[in-house]
């Protein structure tokens, strides 16, 4: 992912320090090895990614300094959440930059965790203190829950776009679309305002995890800290794979490959081999790339200031992520 405060000039640069404080004083008063390692789930103030777009809707609508940094906060340790609980229900060992909470952790301190997290995370929302902000809050959050429950009960996306493209939604796009709702709404958006910024926060969101299923199969694995094809390896079919699959549907048994969950590696391998030499990952970026044109869209509908025009430069930055 980019650093954007390196391709970014973020007018609210000091806000994303104060939400990476407000989330440190959050786990005040815990265990220090739990806390060290749910701060590592935490992306540093330059990859805040979520609370920046919060920060810059939020800014435009002029929503208060106070309630923008509880939000950010909200939404960042939300998605901590998800992270700890989706990782045990993946049996993934790493995560970017640091082994997965439940490679260190047994399953019960893991999900106990997670619970942590998750009631921080609507501590936090309770303080702005916005009856909108609770329900969308639950919402999404069941949402996301969900679009997980119907994922691992229907053997993943079966192949199928439309549930590839729910399952991202639930998992992915569903918190980006939050953070662009609730910030607009918190402020003086008018309603047509908040349906843009909802619709900005989710094409993004969208084309965020596509590219991440991209560069599952071509980003570097020291960077990564996980193997080529990780997700092909525990049976998840995302965007390149389905892509390859339906221009060569007689080479590789999709049901078989889905359901492997780590065996039979040498056909995963052939498989992974198969879809980097094609051009799968290609109609994969321009399938990202048109979310983001229609977010891009829903941007002109917003007022024209700097922060918008950041939130373009956000954007467009998106399809070049390199982790």
């Amino acid at each position: 992912m980019m650093d954007m405060n390196s391709k970014l000039k973020i007018p609210v640069h000091s806000l994303v320090r104060d939400v990476s404080a407000r989330l440190q004083a959050q786990f005040a008063g815990n265990p220090s090895y739990l806390v060290s390692t749910l701060e590592q789930l935490i992306p540093a103030e330059e990859k805040s990614l979520r609370p920046t777009i919060i920060l810059l809707v939020g800014s435009i609508f002029q929503a208060e300094r106070e309630d923008l940094v509880n939000l950010a906060a909200a939404i960042e340790m939300l998605h901590t959440a998800t992270l700890v609980h989706n990782d045990l229900v993946d049996e993934a060992s790493q995560n970017p930059g640091s082994p997965a909470f439940n490679a260190r952790f047994t399953t019960s301190a893991t999900i106990l965790a997670g619970d942590l997290a998750f009631a921080s995370a609507a501590q936090l929302a309770a303080a702005v203190a916005r009856t909108t902000v609770m329900r969308r809050f639950s919402e999404t959050l069941q949402f996301i829950v969900n679009g997980e429950i119907t994922y691992l009960f229907n053997d993943g996306a079966q192949g199928s776009r439309a549930a590839y493209y729910n399952w991202i939604h639930a998992k992915t796009a569903s918190v980006f679309e939050l953070a662009s709702e609730l910030a607009a709404t918190i402020g003086s958006a008018s309603p047509v305002e908040i349906k843009a910024a909802t619709q900005y926060g989710y094409n993004l969101g969208m084309a965020f995890q596509i590219m991440r299923d991209i560069l599952d199969f071509v980003g570097d694995p020291f960077v990564l800290d996980k193997p080529v094809g990780s997700d092909l390896r525990l049976g998840n079919i995302t965007l390149p794979t389905m892509l390859y699959l339906e221009a060569h549907p007689d080479k590789f048994d999709l049901d078989s490959i889905g359901k492997s969950n780590g065996n039979g590696q040498g056909e995963i391998d052939e498989l992974i081999g198969a879809i980097r030499q094609s051009d799968a990952l290609e109609q994969a970026t321009k399938e990202a790339d048109r979310f983001l044109k229609r977010g891009l869209e829903s941007l002109f509908i917003l007022p024209d200031t700097p922060e918008r025009a950041e939130l373009a430069l956000l954007a467009k930055n998106i399809i070049r992520q390199d982790r």
